[in-house]
């Protein structure tokens, strides 16, 4: 059965993904929706309404309303309409829903932040690894929920993979979006700020820059730029390994064995997405059980397949989304118990005229 109406609210880093990962399996089970797009990127979901509307979708069954998250999504998630509430964006978003919704225990489902561990093993193919560390680093500059925030290296390799990790940044191309370019700027000055506060904590914790990228105010005259920056650190209880950046900064450290790494890549309160990086099977079965993240990448950067449930544990959310499971959570079940041609006079009556009937 459908819920209803559904209120969808959505993150800004990717504006039409995010529509339709909500608006499809909502409409597939049988449910209207109203889509609260964050305010920083709102024409994608009016054109894809749009799109909805001339594709046959019946008026108010697909809605688009703008406004601040604080304002119009609150009075979304309070509603007596609203019967679901889906939102992709921030831990602290989220827990204001949770908030909100508490009063009336409205069903939540809640894909929130992310910072995932990368680790890689002394017997990992390097240069696969460093091509895998790149792509979930600084794909869409780093603003993904599911990107590599911190790296945990065997001490056995850490030198061979640091050095091809380093030469790698360097060569990123840095500038205009618009044009041939890897990682642009940052989608405000708020970002670019939480970052270099990021940075400068992780500094006066004892962090030692290995690389950033230099000329941002000589070469970029309009924009917030924050350019691409590597540190490592000599333990895990520094912030910059604790803090989702959704930035093109990363930070990396040794480690001695597969559980070290296990445990320190546990160490903190999400659990959306980690990379592994090793040949040996023993350890990537010890994965499943052992690594508290909802969605495991074994030789592989991250980016999860619409087939797949995509789910976090601990802060990164409630529920998840795409795949058979993703679309179920958009319905509510239902159980119906039906006398349909049985006499009933008593309980062993009852299962006598079953099984006659």
């Amino acid at each position: 059965m459908p819920f209803g109406v559904v209120a969808a609210m959505t993150a800004w880093n990717f504006p039409a993904a995010l529509f339709a990962r909500k608006v499809g399996p909502a409409l597939v089970a049988g449910n209207a929706i109203v889509v609260k797009p964050h305010e920083f990127t709102p024409l994608s979901s009016l054109y894809l309404a749009e799109l909805g509307a001339r594709a046959g979708i019946p008026k108010g069954v697909l809605n688009v309303v703008l406004g601040a998250g604080r304002e119009v999504g609150a009075h979304l998630v309070t509603h007596n309409h609203t019967d679901l509430v889906s939102l992709t964006g921030s831990v602290r978003a989220g827990g204001e829903i949770y908030a909100a919704a508490a009063p009336k225990l409205k069903p939540l489902r809640l894909e929130l932040g992310g910072e995932a561990p990368f680790i890689v093993m002394e017997d990992a193919d390097i240069d696969a690894a460093v091509a895998a560390a790149m792509a979930a680093k600084f794909f869409a500059g780093g603003s993904v929920c599911t990107s590599n925030d911190r790296m945990y290296v065997h001490e056995r390799v850490y030198d061979a993979f640091m050095e091809k990790f380093l030469k790698a940044v360097g060569a990123l191309r840095v500038g205009d979006p618009m044009t041939d370019v890897q990682v642009g700027p940052r989608i405000s000055r708020g970002e670019v700020e939480k970052l270099e506060r990021i940075a400068a904590n992780a500094t006066a914790q004892g962090a030692t820059k290995l690389w950033q990228h230099e000329g941002a105010e000589a070469f970029y005259s309009r924009g917030h730029w924050f350019l691409p920056t590597i540190f490592s650190v000599p333990n895990n209880d520094l912030r910059i390994m604790k803090d989702e950046t959704f930035g093109p900064m990363v930070a990396a450290m040794k480690v001695s064995d597969f559980d070290e790494a296990l445990r320190y890549a546990n160490e903190s309160d999400y659990g959306l997405s980690a990379c592994v990086f090793t040949q040996n099977n023993a350890r990537i079965m010890r994965c499943v059980g052992e690594l508290n993240f909802g969605e495991i990448y074994i030789n592989r950067p991250g980016g999860e397949s619409v087939h797949g449930f995509h789910t976090g544990y601990k802060n990164s959310g409630l529920g998840g989304e795409d795949g058979r499971h993703g679309i179920e959570g958009f319905m509510r079940k239902k159980t119906m118990y039906n006398r349909f041609g049985c006499s009933f006079s008593g309980s062993n009556a009852r299962n006598e005229s079953c099984r006659s009937a």
